[in-house]
């Protein structure tokens, strides 16, 4: 459960560093090549509302198998460093 995982993971940076879990991130669902064909629009849109209605949090589903949304990723990463830059 993707968001189950994320839910751990924000517990384990905010125990390690509570400044971690605060700073800006991105959040990937990769391997969306494993998903069978037929459910995979289905599922991978439940995962993005569950997130953005519960966490306020965007995702982008991603594949390094079959290259899908890999560009968009870096785009998205680009965008998220320069906004960090032009803050600090």
């Amino acid at each position: 459960d993707p968001f189950h995982d994320y839910q751990v993971l924000k517990k384990e940076l905010h125990l390690y560093d509570p400044y971690l879990d605060r700073k800006e991130h991105l959040i990937a669902l990769s391997k969306t090549d494993t998903i069978p064909e037929e459910v995979k629009t289905r599922i991978i849109k439940e995962v993005q509302v569950k997130f953005r209605n519960r966490m306020q949090e965007d995702i982008i589903a991603i594949s390094s198998v079959t290259g899908e949304n890999i560009s968009g990723l870096k785009t998205t990463l680009f965008r998220l460093i320069k906004k960090i830059d032009r803050t600090q």
